[in-house]
């Protein structure tokens, strides 16, 4: 998988559903974290990225995980996650948010849960 992100203008949920469906296709392992090689990135005009991991046999079911992060380095906003966790699962969905990483201290990390 070519580690450069797939550059669209604007997100939409065609965008996302065919992001969702390679994720789909990417290596998946229960013991190992998400990982480089499992994520699929998105370069949404060159403002924010979104990660893309598809995660199918937890425990408590299927799960989409994203990563998010603004390019000017700013905090993602809570309006915008729900806005972005709609866009890839419908008006509505469930999500849990994850803690801050050291790592990536701008990045909000999410997971969704998929029907």
């Amino acid at each position: 998988m070519p580690s450069v992100p797939l550059v669209v203008p604007e997100l939409t949920m065609s965008v996302a559903d065919d992001v969702v469906t390679v994720a789909r296709t990417l290596p998946y392992r229960s013991d190992k974290p998400v990982g480089s090689d499992r994520v699929f990135w998105i370069d949404v005009a060159g403002r924010e990225r979104i990660g893309v991991a598809w995660s199918p046999n937890e425990p408590d079911g299927p799960w989409l995980m994203l990563a998010i992060a603004r390019a000017d380095g700013r905090l993602v906003q809570r309006s915008r996650v729900r806005e972005i966790v709609e866009t890839f699962a419908g008006k509505g969905a469930a999500f849990e948010q994850a803690p801050l990483w050291e790592g990536a201290p701008t990045m909000q990390m999410v997971r969704v849960r998929q029907r």
